[in-house]
């Protein structure tokens, strides 16, 4: 009988043992997420971008690849309002932040080399072919090829055309974004917990 109560004294000693590792193992991990040193190049789903008295959410991490040429959206909400938030590194750091508006704009035929929103008048300055992928999903990461037209309206101002689809078959969608370029620093970015806020797990 003694034998029997030691070894089961044991067995709650080694439960114990393994529940006190665990748990200092989950709050070493949670440690490391919280001192997690956050760039615009490494935002995660969960993680927090503060501008201008807005705590956003990221819900969602695009990269567009054309050719050796990258560079990063993210999809920011704060309740029902949503952003995008444009992380591109070419000669310089250029970050923009936009939101979606309607244009009436026909699929079959190509974007105007100028167009005036809402009494401004931006300028096409890039165009081309992009391959987009939602790195941080479970399914559904490729996203596939868009065709895009970038433009620009004094210092600051952006729209962005994103042709989706198209092709036989197809009908093709299109998405268009306005917004404003903005400096880096007036950013604050914090380490969320890795889960999305907004979509169900």
């Amino acid at each position: 009988m003694t034998g029997t109560l030691m070894v089961l004294l044991l067995l709650l000693l080694a439960v114990i043992a393994f529940i006190g590792v665990q748990r200092r193992a989950a709050r070493s991990r949670q440690q490391v997420e919280t001192n997690r040193e956050l760039t615009l190049f490494d935002l995660r789903v969960g993680d927090i971008v503060q501008h201008d008295a807005t705590d956003w959410v990221v819900e969602d991490r695009l990269v567009y690849r054309q050719g050796e040429f990258s560079w990063l959206e993210y999809l920011l909400r704060d309740d029902d309002r949503s952003v995008w938030l444009v992380v591109n590194e070419d000669d310089n750091l250029v970050v923009t932040l936009e939101h979606e508006i309607e244009l009436p704009l026909s699929l079959d035929a190509k974007p105007p080399s100028q167009l005036e929103v809402d009494g401004r008048v931006y300028r096409l300055s890039e165009r081309g072919t992009a391959d987009v992928t939602a790195e941080q999903r479970r399914v559904n990461r490729r996203l596939g090829a868009c065709q895009f037209f970038d433009y620009r309206s004094g210092s600051s101002a952006v729209l962005s055309i994103e042709l989706w689809g198209g092709r036989a078959g197809e009908a093709g969608e299109l998405e268009v974004t306005v917004g404003e370029r903005i400096r880096p620093l007036s950013l604050s970015l914090l380490p969320g917990d890795g889960q999305s806020v907004y979509r169900p797990s």
